[in-house]
C-alpha cells in the first residue's frame, strides 16, 4: 500500500473570493482545505471524463446547424386528418 505525500502551499487569493469560500465550505460541513481539494478532485476529474462545461467547446453546437438542415421526408405541416379537424 502506497501512501501520498502532502504538499502544504500558501494559496493566495482576493478577500472577497476568500469569504465566499469560507461561506460554502461552512455551509457544507467541510473546512476550507477539504472544500478546495474537494474542488480540485471534481474539475481533474470532470477534464478526464471529457465533460464539457464550455458549450463553445462543445460539439454539438458545431453539428447543429447541420442536423437542423436535414429532412425526415416528411413534409411540414398538417396531416390530411389534422386538416380535417382544424379547418
Amino acid at each position: 500500500m502506497s501512501q501520498t505525500q502532502t504538499v502544504v502551499t500558501n494559496l493566495r487569493m482576493e478577500k472577497p473570493d476568500w469569504l465566499q469560500v469560507k461561506a460554502i465550505a461552512g455551509e457544507l460541513g467541510m473546512s476550507v482545505n477539504k472544500f478546495i481539494n474537494y474542488l480540485i478532485k471534481k474539475v481533474i476529474t470532470r477534464e478526464q471524463l471529457g465533460v464539457v462545461e464550455d458549450y463553445r467547446q462543445a460539439r454539438i453546437w458545431e453539428e447543429l446547424p447541420k442536423i437542423a438542415l436535414k429532412s425526415n421526408g416528411k413534409p411540414m405541416g398538417l396531416s390530411e386528418d389534422d386538416e380535417i379537424i382544424y379547418d
